[in-house]
């Protein structure tokens, strides 16, 4: 049997290997960009809150000139998701301002942002935490975490060790 008849099954098992570690080591971590609330008009220190339903996404103090940010993350606390109404109060008083959560989204006026009227009433309280965590987003389907090895990397390694010594053993082999 020639050197390269007995290479070509070693050869192919090692491609086969490097192609599904490849697959599995390079897991997307794709960042999703927030959404971004913004506006102007507001006294020096107002305080602005951003309300996913009852939850809080988060909140924005107006700096010196009146304007104000707000950038809501995916995995903000109010853990919101595509299409959710997003709503606004002004010092802690409910304003008649909405916008639609899109990832990567903006107000409906990109060039004067989120107008904020405060429409009266008593501020919004906010429920106290149930004390149960949102399941946490993996991203890569939970093959491989961000900052420690994964089990499907292990075994990944384990066999291409395998078939590197399978290979050489039938490379030096004779016939």
């Amino acid at each position: 049997m020639s050197v390269l008849q007995k290479m070509v099954a070693p050869v192919a098992a090692l491609a086969l290997a490097m192609l599904l570690f490849g697959a599995v080591a390079t897991a997307a971590h794709a960042q999703v960009p927030p959404f971004t609330a913004y506006g102007s008009g507001l006294r020096a220190g107002d305080k602005v809150e951003a309300f996913d339903g009852t939850r809080s996404c988060g909140t924005a103090n107006a700096d010196a000139n009146g304007n104000w940010i707000l950038q809501i993350a995916s995995n903000a606390p109010c853990n919101p998701a595509a299409n959710d109404n997003i709503t606004f109060t002004l010092n802690g008083a409910p304003t008649s301002a909405s916008e639609v959560y899109k990832a990567g989204g903006a107000p409906k006026d990109v060039a004067r942002g989120i107008t904020l009227t405060v429409t009266g009433g008593a501020p919004t309280p906010v429920p106290p935490p149930t004390g149960v965590p949102a399941p946490a987003k993996t991203g890569d389907a939970g093959l491989l975490t961000g900052n420690s090895t994964g089990i499907a990397t292990l075994l990944a390694l384990g066999a291409f060790a395998l078939i590197a010594v399978g290979g050489a053993r039938a490379a030096t082999r004779r016939r």
